[in-house]
């Protein structure tokens, strides 16, 4: 049995790693991915209540900015103007989130204020780019109004690639364009504004030091980091472009300010359109219609607060489902099935709750479907093996003993759940022999043909007694019948199921063609019962003195006569049977004293 439980959880260690592969092979598929990926947009919503630090202030160009001071696009003085008010109202750069590729008359304007304020941070983009050897790379590129980009301090690309299903979850850190590497929006502000270094680089992180400070940038595929999305942008300190010069204009006067002087002081400003028909909006992880101006705000809010994103890596998201498919594989072949599914939801409820905690508090992302789908597909297939296994074993045992016992008794075996294919054991049981009188004598007077006949009718008219009592047919041993009532299952009235057989046997007998007779000697005692034999050639059969005893007592019978042991008489005298005794007898192997008694079975 140590040796079986062993091989089972060798078994249940390779079918935990083999399915545990499978699904994470089966999800690094582009078309499987978009399934996990909807699981970490689930897990974005549970961040919605995240707080800025402050750092970043939003100006909004919306409706009421477009009432008031024209359609869009905005002239360019408008720009140029904001750009000086939030220089003098001591903001740390100005990072604009709208295009300026195309020629206006009032760039000459804008490009001497971004001049003057020598914080500002442009956008441009790129036509199309794709991913090569893990970097995004693009062939074309729209580049800011030349005046105005030499006049500003950096420019950065704007393009956020989505996933292929369309959501935006990652922010890229450069481009490769003809062989020159071009830093995104934010990149271009960490490096040329604030002062950050790269430090180290690779393929699975960024270290930047500013001011003394080291932060690191944990990347995806293409350099992208994955963004800790800050989805509702009225938490950031936020206003309007236009109320900006509105309060500028009452600051400048003395007046109350509908803004506060210090607003902007020591801030990254974001400028960007949320105006009905010029917002850029899209999906995001989190959020189905977002202003991508906040991409650019979270991106900086996580570096900041070093809250981005972190993927597992291959290491985790295979190790991790393995140890719980492992554990729901061991809960298989230990638990009952109903107690089996119970823990197995509570252990993927488990899996699923650690890895929303993780992302929650850590920002760690581990994928959830392959764990929970190895953890269920285990188990199951392992109920499935145990459940075919345990099919094969009950159709070994039918084959085994379909011979020797009644179709009654195989339900009740079969129902048992005893392994009586390994175990031998002692027990208590009872042993008939009946042997047929005279058949040697038949044998010389006959046929060959006509013997054999003859002999397969009265044993299939001895057997159909041993069956219909619950007994197991042993053997033949020539023209002699060995039965054995109390095993393979259990019968506490082994004893006189044996002797009603014997009596059985002898009515028929009586009325068999030719008027047959038989001995029949019956004993009860402790013997060794179970399978007894070789690999080639294996019988279910008993071994013992009390067996050999039963073969001594059936050699003392004469014809139509049932004799029993001492031990079979005292169980069957309490039924009220009827018997005699027969006398004390020297037996072969047992000397003398041995009290032998007659059962009458024709009174």
């Amino acid at each position: 049995m140590p040796l079986k439980k062993q091989r089972v959880k060798r078994n249940v260690l390779v079918l935990a790693f083999a399915v545990t592969a499978f699904f994470f092979l089966f999800f690094r598929m582009d078309i499987f991915r978009r399934v996990e990926n909807i699981t970490y947009d689930w897990r974005m919503k549970t961040l919605r209540d995240k707080e800025p630090a402050g750092s970043i202030v939003l100006v909004f160009i919306g409706d009421d900015t477009l009432s008031s001071l024209g359609e869009w696009p905005l002239s360019r003085q408008w720009y140029a103007g904001l750009t000086e008010i939030l220089k003098n109202m001591g903001a740390r750069a100005v990072v604009f989130d709208i295009l300026f590729i195309d020629s206006r008359d009032a760039d000459a304007e804008f490009a001497q204020a971004m001049e003057y304020a020598g914080n500002v941070v442009l956008p441009f983009y790129f036509d199309r780019p794709e991913s090569k050897g893990g970097i995004l790379q693009s062939e074309m590129m729209a580049e800011p109004v030349k005046e105005l980009k030499e006049h500003a301090l950096s420019a950065g690309f704007i393009n956020i690639l989505p996933d292929t299903d369309g959501v935006i979850r990652k922010y890229p850190l450069f481009i490769k364009h003809k062989d020159k590497t071009y830093n995104s929006l934010c990149a271009a502000l960490l490096e040329d504004v604030m002062g950050a270094s790269v430090t180290s680089e690779d393929r699975d992180a960024f270290e930047y030091e500013i001011n003394g400070e080291r932060k690191t940038v944990p990347l995806a595929d293409n350099y992208s980091a994955y963004l800790n999305i800050y989805p509702d942008l009225k938490r950031f300190p936020n206003y309007s472009f236009v109320q900006i010069f509105q309060s500028y204009v009452e600051l400048v006067k003395g007046g109350e300010p509908i803004i506060p002087g210090n607003a902007f002081e020591d801030k990254i400003v974001i400028v960007g359109s949320t105006a009905t028909g010029a917002a850029d909006k899209g999906a995001v992880s989190g959020a189905a219609n977002y202003p991508l101006m906040g991409i650019h705000a979270s991106f900086l809010e996580n570096f900041l607060k070093g809250e981005f994103i972190k993927k597992a890596g291959p290491a985790e998201n295979f190790l991790v489902p393995l140890a719980f498919s492992l554990t729901a594989g061991l809960a298989a072949v230990s638990f009952s099935p109903l107690a089996g599914i119970l823990f197995v939801i509570i252990l993927a409820a488990v899996f699923v709750a650690i890895a929303f905690t993780l992302f929650t508090f850590q920002f760690f992302w581990i994928d959830i479907l392959p764990g929970v789908l190895s953890v269920f597909f285990v188990y199951g297939i392992r109920i499935l093996a145990g459940f075919i296994a345990e099919k094969e074993e009950r159709l070994k045992v039918r084959n085994l003993f379909s011979r020797y016992i009644s179709p009654t008794v195989m339900d009740k075996l079969l129902g048992s759940g005893e392994d009586v294919l390994l175990v031998g054991e002692q027990k208590i049981l009872t042993v008939l022999f009946a042997d047929i009188r005279g058949f040697t004598s038949y044998a010389d007077a006959h046929s060959p043909e006509e013997t054999v006949a003859f002999l397969n009718r009265i044993l299939s008219i001895l057997s159909e007694a041993v069956f219909k009592f619950g007994g197991t047919l042993d053997k033949f041993i020539g023209d002699e019948v060995m039965a054995i009532y109390g095993a393979p299952v259990d019968d506490p009235l082994h004893a006189v199921n044996a002797v009603l057989c014997a009596q059985e046997m002898m009515r028929n007998m009586k009325v068999f063609e030719g008027k047959v007779k038989i001995g029949i000697g019956i004993n009860t005692g402790e013997m060794i019962i179970g399978n007894i034999g070789t690999a080639r050639r294996m019988d279910y059969t008993a071994i013992g003195d009390a067996v050999n005893v039963a073969a001594r007592i059936e050699g003392l019978t004469a014809g139509d006569e049932i004799l029993v042991g001492e031990g079979t008489y005292k169980m069957i005298s309490k039924e009220n049977i009827p018997c005699e005794k027969a006398g004390t007898f020297n037996v072969q192997g047992k000397g003398a004293g041995l009290v032998i008694y007659r059962v009458l079975w024709n009174v």
